[in-house]
């Protein structure tokens, strides 16, 4: 699991991705979304990375995250950005690879 604190945000992105599991992300932008994480982390294959924009939740969700899912990238925000903001964070770390944003 990778953690990124909001100065080494925007400056990620990788150039030496190989095949399509190191092109593909799933953009997650979260707040206090503990009740849904269990269920739609399960539902998404281990090949697929994942980068998830945390808008400063209250609950749980990011040690889950950290202890559950270590190959999960967890952008902890400081405050809540809202969800366009966040997905912007979530799409600017992931720049230069295909990804998708899921909506949870």
């Amino acid at each position: 699991m990778r953690h990124l604190n909001q100065s080494e945000q925007s400056d990620c992105w990788r150039e030496d991705a190989k095949d399509l599991d190191d092109l593909l992300r799933i953009v997650m932008v979260t707040f206090n979304g503990m009740k849904w994480l269990p269920e739609t982390m399960a539902h998404i294959p281990p090949s697929v990375r994942v980068v998830v924009v945390d808008n400063a939740s209250r609950d749980e969700t990011v040690p889950f995250l950290i202890e559950n899912f270590p190959a999960v990238t967890v952008l902890a925000q400081s405050e809540n950005l809202g969800f366009g903001r966040a997905t912007n964070v979530g799409i600017t770390y992931a720049r230069g690879m295909e990804r998708a944003v899921c909506f949870c």
